[in-house]
């Protein structure tokens, strides 16, 4: 499988600022789930404390998404069956990212 990556658009700071945002918060909550069962703390503590973390997870991926729908529309990007769109924090760059079977 070949990776296929084209400039589609470029956003504000602040647009790049919040998805960057989820983005972490997102990374740091599945951090927390492989933390959790390493913890010394009752199965009831971590069954309560994954289901908070899971519906966390759910919040911010649902933020995530809506962020790309958001942006997708406004700027009128490119987009394909087989392709999802990255960013590039460092220039605020997005790029279509598309996998072809050769």
């Amino acid at each position: 499988m070949l990776m296929y990556k084209e400039k589609v658009g470029i956003v504000t700071e602040q647009e790049k600022d919040i998805v960057e945002k989820l983005y972490e918060r997102n990374k740091s909550l599945d951090e927390l789930l492989i933390a959790l069962d390493y913890l010394d703390i009752s199965t009831e503590e971590k069954s309560d404390s994954y289901k908070k973390i899971i519906s966390d997870k759910a919040k911010t991926e649902l933020e995530f998404n809506g962020w790309w729908n958001d942006m997708s529309q406004k700027y009128k990007w490119m987009s394909t069956e087989n392709g999802t769109w990255v960013i590039d924090f460092n220039t605020k760059e997005i790029f279509l990212r598309r996998s072809n079977d050769l």
